[in-house]
């Protein structure tokens, strides 16, 4: 899997890009975010590839919660990113 410039989900085209900086709104560092309204994720240019993969996983299990309300926690969203990126990356042919 390489970084996308969009990714689909249902009828939506959220757009992907990378910035040199990423912070919230208490000037903490993030690795990506999702921006709902604009159809958006944004990763961090400075780390792994590796990395921005299981962030944009992240991101988009994000957007899952929101339009299905599933009630996730900031916990289990790492940990669903952290796991289906796993299965994706050990199974090429999965899909």
């Amino acid at each position: 899997m390489s970084i996308p410039s969009n990714v689909k989900i249902g009828a939506l085209y959220f757009d992907v890009k990378q910035v040199d900086e990423l912070n919230d709104e208490d000037g903490e560092d993030l690795y990506g975010q999702v921006d709902h309204f604009k159809q958006e994720f944004t990763l961090r240019k400075d780390v792994t590839e590796e990395i921005k993969k299981v962030t944009l996983l992240h991101e988009i299990i994000h957007v899952f919660d929101e339009y299905f309300s599933l009630g996730l926690s900031e916990g289990e969203t790492d940990q669903l990113a952290f796991l289906l990126h796993m299965v994706l990356k050990e199974n090429e042919g999965l899909l």
